[in-house]
């Protein structure tokens, strides 16, 4: 499984507007192969910040959404508010101990 954490930095207006985007864009998902779910984080020490995790099954149809049409005009949506580029930190999950 692949885990991806993602941090967008948005204005006050992006950030309210965030929670929408976020449930846009699992809507949209549902139609990628090996899309397990998107969620929206709070990071216990900047409840401002807009962070999401991601899961996909696999790397490669991680990768087919990133490269998508659809994943571009959601990220362009998010472009007005955006002060800086967003970061995104990639993980394999391993199985369980």
């Amino acid at each position: 499984m692949i885990l991806v954490y993602v941090q967008h930095f948005l204005n006050d207006e992006g950030q309210r507007y965030f929670p929408l985007w976020v449930a846009e864009t699992a809507d949209t998902l549902r139609a990628f192969g090996g899309f397990i779910s998107i969620k929206q984080l709070e990071h216990v020490e900047e409840p401002e910040g807009c962070y999401l995790a991601l899961e996909f099954t696999s790397l490669d149809l991680l990768r087919v959404w990133s490269k998508s049409e659809e994943h571009d005009a959601l990220i362009a949506k998010l472009r007005p508010y955006r002060y800086q580029r967003q970061r995104s930190q990639v993980f394999e999950v391993g199985e369980p101990l």
